[in-house]
């Protein structure tokens, strides 16, 4: 079983990494200790200088490049730190020359790109897979729309590169030319409306933009698209998100306003990774990525819909008895109304199969009805909202940002795969008030499940399989024997290890103590794994912890990561709890 275990677990990375910073001491903190995690080889540095005309900017600088010499594990780190301010366009140009001049390959991360453990591995093993390849010329972490794509797959390929979490080769740098002097022969010759398959609107919006850089507007990336799109290059996205842009505010460079994309929560790549048998653009995602760059469409028109910290989505079958559907949907209502969260709770109710008076009628009806015979108070929440008839790329845009859809008995079927929200996740009625709001410190909400009493253990996978069974199966057993079990979540975490390897050996220890005792430990007992966290969902879950529960053997890395602040600790067997 270790074997298995073993190959989720590599001890470094081969791949070198590039890491670009500036004046953000506290996010490139972040960023170095999601690299520190894989413990690469080769660490490439790049700094810019500070402006003399911000106060300040000098000792933050001072203060971001120290953060590099916390490099604790065997590593060459190379720097290309300039002492004048070069700005963002000649100094990550010039930087990544310097790099591409000093390895073959590198991963790229700026200093506000944070991302998923995971996103290392799915780097290094397609920038192996595709390394001669000169289709491919861009490998990216970022996906702002995975819930539209072939889920079936690990990834697929765009003609659109996003930059927030990349890696690439020499032999695709070489072909970057910050001055874009091609861009004039491809403007004059209508070069774009082939590259773009005439697409009228886009290819004016690239045309400004491009005219933009080639007048040199202080960026770097969009020279990076024209030279790939110029010599015919994909990039390949992942169908999770993989890098989460935590860097929107006001001392960054681009990134100062508002923006649906920032602190875009990520998932972990599962692994071995599911290879696509064809190279081809992916036109379906290709459209949706249109229609979010060059247009305002996908983040404008939902403002209507007034979205909350919590929103869940609901697909009545209205083609129901109207009994049974007043039945469900104020089953629905009552398990809002008692929910913790409700003053967060935006209820967002789908009807596109009735008229909107119709189905106001009906939900008005149906409110005063549990007002005045239950006697609930609504005041509080949830929030109610009728959505109606949406444009593809508003649902895209919906879908990417609730946090799921409440599962019923009976569904509409038809409107879920039709408006492709079968793939968000799914909360079963009858266990909704177990799932609890938890608000990240970038004011994202998730939901997780949590009970009274929430415990917490570290197992680390890499022990032998005995003394692995016996710890967690003693702990099982020890908290299935409390009268109190039905109350009671016991987290593990497996941040070094996939859900599919865990939940094997789970199952294993499970049967085991079944065939032992004669006794379900799940019965009664929730068991869950915590997956790849983030620093954000780290802390968050943190704070909702009752206590850490301490094994012989524990992963302390993944303890260290929990926050600064140590969890109460429960000690096998004592029962008791003993703080720190």
């Amino acid at each position: 079983m270790n074997d298995f275990l073993s190959q989720n677990q590599k001890l470094q990375l081969k791949t070198p990494v590039c890491l670009m910073i500036f004046n953000r001491p506290d996010t490139t903190q972040q960023v170095f200790n999601a690299i520190r995690q894989v413990k690469p080889e080769k660490l490439l540095v790049i700094a810019d200088g500070p402006r003399l005309n911000v106060v300040g900017e000098a000792e933050k600088c001072a203060a971001t490049r120290s953060i590099i010499n916390q490099v604790d594990w065997d590593c060459e780190v190379l720097t290309n730190y300039s002492e004048i301010n070069l700005g963002c366009r000649l100094r990550v140009s010039s930087g990544l020359n310097w790099v591409f001049n000093t390895v073959e390959e590198a991963i790229i991360l700026e200093d506000d790109c944070l991302p998923d453990v995971t996103f290392f591995r799915f780097c290094e093993e397609l920038l192996e897979r595709y390394r001669h390849d000169p289709n491919i010329m861009t490998i990216s972490g970022n996906n702002f729309q995975s819930r539209q794509n072939n889920q079936q797959v690990s990834y697929y390929f765009s003609r659109y590169n996003h930059i927030w979490g990349w890696a690439t080769w020499r032999r695709a740098w070489k072909f970057y030319d910050l001055d874009m002097k091609l861009w004039p022969e491809i403007r004059d010759s209508n070069g774009l409306e082939k590259i773009l398959e005439h697409s009228a609107e886009n290819v004016a919006d690239c045309t400004e933009v491009f005219q933009a850089a080639y007048e040199g507007f202080n960026t770097w990336d969009y020279a990076w698209t024209f030279a790939c799109w110029v010599h015919g290059g994909l990039t390949i996205f992942p169908h999770v998100n993989l890098v989460s842009n935590i860097g929107f505010r006001e001392d960054a460079t681009h990134t100062t306003d508002e923006s649906p994309l920032a602190n875009l929560p990520t998932k972990p790549m599962i692994f071995p990774l599911q290879h696509p048998t064809v190279m081809m653009r992916n036109p379906q995602s290709n459209n949706v990525t249109e229609a979010m760059m060059f247009s305002s469409i996908l983040y404008e028109n939902i403002s209507h819909l007034r979205l909350k910290e919590i929103n869940l989505l609901l697909f009545l079958d209205w083609t129901q008895e109207e009994d049974q559907l007043y039945s469900q949907l104020s089953a629905v209502i009552k398990t809002l109304v008692n929910h913790p969260d409700k003053g967060q709770i935006k209820l967002l109710i789908d009807h596109q199969e009735m008229s909107a008076e119709k189905a106001d009628l009906m939900l008005f009806s149906m409110m005063m009805n549990l007002l005045m015979e239950d006697e609930l108070d609504v005041e509080q929440g949830p929030d109610i909202t009728l959505v109606g008839q949406l444009t593809q790329p508003q649902w895209s845009n919906l879908l990417s940002v609730v946090q799921g859809r409440i599962r019923l008995d009976s569904e509409n079927l038809a409107i879920l795969e039709a408006v492709d929200a079968e793939q968000i996740p799914q909360f079963p009625l009858e266990q909704l008030l177990d799932w609890r709001g938890l608000q990240l410190k970038n004011n994202h909400w998730e939901l997780w499940k949590l009970k009274d009493k929430n415990y917490i253990a570290f197992p680390d996978w890499k022990q032998p399989e005995e003394t692995l069974y016996l710890e967690l199966g003693n702990l099982f057993q020890l908290v299935a024997s409390l009268p109190n079990r039905n109350s009671i979540i016991v987290y593990l975490n497996s941040h070094n290890i996939s859900d599919e390897d865990a939940n094997l050996i789970l199952s294993s220890i499970f049967m085991n103590l079944f065939m032992e005792t004669e006794v379900d430990i799940t019965d009664g007992l929730e068991i869950l794994l915590t997956g790849q966290l983030s620093d954000l969902q780290s802390q968050a879950l943190c704070s909702r912890l009752t206590a850490r529960i301490i094994l012989e053997h524990e992963d302390k890395i993944a303890i260290s990561s929990m926050g600064e602040k140590p969890l109460p600790i429960w000690v096998i067997p004592e029962e008791s709890i003993v703080h720190p």
